[in-house]
């Protein structure tokens, strides 16, 4: 290394601070970016940061800066705000509510700047866009990122990505063709991946709409078409429950009262989990109050025996999406609605909030057929009941029955499906209507209902 006369002449401490400074900065920035909603923020960019920087390599070479932005900032400020950091990589974590405006940012610094450009995260996984073929994109990660994102990194660093071919898990360009390696196997122990929160390295916010989200395990032994999660991994994969258990301490003492688990089969565990979690959250609210924690169930797997063990959590969250069997088979979900009604009249008991999910657009699923599954919704008088619209989200199975169930969407996101072969557009615009009518007059009458017996048992107090 060339040594600087001026840097010869100062004294010795000042000489090592600044040759230190000179080695900092020769390290290569990679910025790891998020565009959420407002009030919400990003797990997955924490996630690949800390556990690239479990390699010493990546910690001597790189420095790795997490940003994160709103939906609502405007492009340019994203992107000056990234080029300002001096990034040699920049990767965006990549989904359906941000990829309109990611892609923009990425074009922007593309005009401006040369570093690479990564796209991750659920939009870009089992893509049916070829976004490696687009000119501000260098590689795709395609699937769990932690393990890629880091040899990824590593490659960078030493050859400048002449190894990348060797890389599992990627999609890039090359001469004109896109190149996929090899599929990426998921991490066997999800405890390899250092927890953001014990790092202290997620600021939440009490803005925050969810407060802290507390990833449980990630698959799902469902296979619906119509979800992200139906063909990412070939088993589920839990975090210990010793993890979980430091985390929520860690967030609790940080004054963390909100928390949300990111676990749609906690029904589906095994009797042992739920007694953990259950004697876990009767211990916490002893020593800290009432914790407000909501959750996903399958209302069709709440039994006698398991049921007891869901009366520390908050609300519960029940995707019904509909009752007509045909949709069901259409969409490659198991459902026995005599099953779901008993769950379903045994979560009651608890007394907790319970929001009914449905969707319209499903294949199979007919104008009369929706309005069934409404009527049925309004009779188990759940406390809200949600009606969206489907989405065909890039990377999820149904996107490849789109000729078989006649569907027709909108190529841009969110990709909201317009008709099916069994609900004409025109039907559908009703259908809509009728949806977004019935689920607001419902919810408002159940609100002001809710209201009413909560003065009555407050006046008899």
């Amino acid at each position: 290394m060339y040594a600087s006369p001026v840097l010869s002449m100062l004294p010795v401490s000042v000489r090592q601070r600044a040759t230190h400074t000179r080695y900092i900065r020769m390290k290569r920035n990679i910025v790891l970016v998020s565009i959420n909603f407002e009030n919400e923020y990003s797990l997955a960019i924490h996630y690949l940061r800390y556990y690239a920087l479990e390699n010493s390599f990546i910690r001597e070479r790189a420095g790795l800066i997490p940003r994160e932005f709103t939906v609502d900032e405007p492009v340019e400020s994203i992107a000056e705000a990234v080029l300002a950091e001096d990034p040699a990589m920049v990767a965006f974590s990549c989904n359906i509510w941000s990829i309109a405006k990611t892609e923009a940012v990425a074009r922007s610094i593309k005009t401006r700047a040369n570093p690479v450009i990564v796209f991750g995260g659920q939009e870009v996984t089992n893509s049916s866009i070829d976004y490696a073929a687009k000119p501000y994109v260098d590689i795709v990660v395609d699937g769990e990122g932690e393990e890629t994102f880091t040899e990824l990194v590593t490659d960078f660093l030493e050859t400048g990505l002449a190894n990348k071919h060797r890389i599992a898990g990627i999609v890039y360009s090359e001469n004109g063709n896109t190149v996929k390696t090899e599929k990426r196997r998921p991490l066997p122990d999800l405890d390899e991946i250092p927890s953001p929160y014990l790092k202290d390295g997620v600021h939440l916010k009490t803005t925050h709409h969810f407060g802290a989200m507390i990833e449980t395990m990630r698959g799902c032994p469902h296979h619906c078409t119509f979800c992200f999660e139906s063909e990412k991994y070939q088993r589920v994969r839990f975090f210990s429950f010793e993890r979980i258990d430091a985390e929520m301490r860690f967030l609790l003492k940080k004054g963390v009262r909100r928390s949300h688990f990111l676990d749609p089969v906690m029904a589906s565990g095994l009797t042992k989990r739920l007694e953990q979690y259950d004697a876990l959250l009767s211990q916490l609210q002893e020593e800290y109050g009432r914790l407000f924690i909501p959750i996903e169930v399958d209302a069709d797997r709440i039994n006698e025996k398991n049921f007891r063990y869901f009366q520390n959590y908050s609300n519960f969250d029940v995707g019904l999406q509909s009752i007509n069997p045909k949709v069901h088979q259409n969409i490659n979900r198991d459902f026995d609605i005599d099953k779901f009604r008993r769950g379903y009249d045994l979560l009651k008991t608890l007394n907790k909030e319970i929001s009914i999910y449905l969707i319209l657009g499903l294949p199979g699923e007919s104008y009369d057929s929706f309005v069934d599954s409404v009527r049925f919704s309004v009779r188990i008088t759940p406390t809200f009941i949600h009606m969206n619209t489907m989405y065909l989200l890039n990377g999820i199975p149904m996107r490849r029955d789109v000729e078989r169930f006649h569907i027709g969407f909108d190529p841009d996101p969110p990709y909201e499906v317009l008709s099916t072969e069994t609900l004409p557009e025109e039907q559908m615009n009703i259908a809509k209507v009728f949806s977004k009518n019935a689920s607001r007059t419902y919810n408002l009458n159940r609100s002001v209902y809710n209201k009413h017996i909560d003065d009555v048992d407050d006046g008899q107090n």
